[in-house]
């Protein structure tokens, strides 16, 4: 009869797993696009991320956030709405 290796192993060592999420359920919130970028700001994004040792999506993420503040919450809602309003005309 075979032994099972890793149950010895995670016995030996104390055994609890860190298994990390599917990516499916990493990106629920997420979506994926493709955006066409100055290659001058590509750089300069990808030099940020390097140096706040984050992933190129953290610190994109940063600056959409950034951007989206500098609207006041009841212009952003009205943006939104008109948005989506004009996204259910086209259906």
């Amino acid at each position: 009869m075979a032994k099972d290796l890793r149950s010895g192993l995670d016995g030996i060592l104390g055994g609890q797993k860190n298994i990390k999420e599917p990516i499916s359920k990493q990106l629920t919130e997420s979506h994926r696009a493709t955006f066409v970028i100055d290659k001058k700001q590509h750089e300069k994004l990808k030099a940020i991320a390097w140096w706040e040792r984050k992933q190129i999506k953290e610190v994109l993420k940063n600056a959409l956030e950034l951007y989206y503040t500098s609207r006041s919450k009841e212009e952003l809602e009205m943006i939104l709405d008109k948005y989506t309003d004009f996204n259910k005309n086209k259906e």
